[in-house]
């Protein structure tokens, strides 16, 4: 009987996963096809990047190339083409970036690249100013495919990468560039690279970046409406994106539920309750407690 009842306790954890890998697989896929949309960028480029931010949301859109967005979750939208997203190397592990497009005048007086990658997460688990700092250098180096003593390096693009972090304590825009330390400058002609962390948070910022990226996450029609027409592709994506954030929040709401139990659970036990009494009040399975109790040793 009790391994009857393991075996579905098991059974519902792995389903609750499967379920819950979904959501967050289909909702970072509707925000890469979102902020893929020219006009989205154009905005985000226009706050963030100097170097156009004298042009028109309109004139910067029009500047924009193709949009590559990661292969293994390939956008639909009309503005976007599958192209190359990926960055592969021997003996250096295979990237995949989020979007990635150049941003670049007829007149070649412009031409940048442009590299945005959406982050869930404030802290993943790792450094995310080291992570995007890698982004960035194998951007601006696969420009030259064979380095070579011939090499153009006065060829070389600026790479900027933006990373746009939900779910952050803090709610600010952080840019890396290279600067001068001697003279405590940055020179934008010898300025080879820029990252730039736009944080997510609850508070309510000035920064019109970071204002207008929420109502996009929002699907906050009536300011969006501020900066473009709305078009139908932007409509499926933030109208995909609020559905399925709803669901992630229930998913991560029943997993809380569960978790404070558990935790409630090893406290009564470890001021003297007996288990059984303990699993009956809070309604859980023993074999659960006991595994949770077991994992949280000291």
């Amino acid at each position: 009987m009790e391994d009857i009842r393991e075996d579905k306790q098991e059974l519902s954890n792995h389903v609750r996963r499967l379920i819950n890998s979904d959501l967050d697989l289909s909702y970072d896929t509707e925000a890469k096809n979102l902020f893929g949309n020219k006009e989205v960028l154009s905005v985000i480029a226009k706050y963030v990047i100097p170097e156009v931010k004298d042009y028109s949301y309109e004139e910067i859109a029009t500047m924009i190339g193709n949009v590559n967005i990661s292969k293994e979750e390939v956008a639909v939208n009309g503005p976007i083409e599958r192209l190359e997203s990926e960055s592969k190397y021997i003996g250096e592990k295979t990237i995949f970036y989020d979007i990635k497009t150049t941003i670049h005048t007829n007149d070649g007086a412009i031409e940048l690249i442009l590299n945005v990658e959406i982050q869930r997460k404030a802290n993943p688990g790792y450094n995310l100013k080291m992570r995007g700092s890698y982004y960035i250098a194998r951007a601006f180096s696969e420009q030259l495919k064979d380095i070579s003593d011939d090499a153009n390096y006065d060829k070389l693009k600026k790479v900027y990468s933006v990373w746009i972090v939900s779910n952050s304590p803090k709610e600010e825009v952080v840019k890396y560039s290279f600067m001068n330390t001697k003279t405590r400058t940055i020179d934008p002609r010898n300025d080879p690279f820029s990252l730039i962390l736009i944080y997510l948070g609850k508070q309510q910022s000035k920064e019109k970046v970071i204002r207008y990226i929420k109502a996009l996450f929002e699907r906050d029609m009536e300011y969006l409406k501020k900066y473009y027409h709305i078009n139908e592709a932007m409509e499926r994506s933030m109208e995909s994106m609020c559905n399925l954030s709803e669901g992630i929040r229930e998913e991560g709401r029943e997993e809380g539920r569960e978790e404070g139990k558990l935790e409630a659970a090893k406290i009564m036990i470890e001021n003297g309750m007996d288990l059984e009494f303990v699993v009956e009040k809070l309604s859980l399975e023993k074999e659960l407690v006991e595994k949770f109790l077991e994992n949280t040793k000291e």
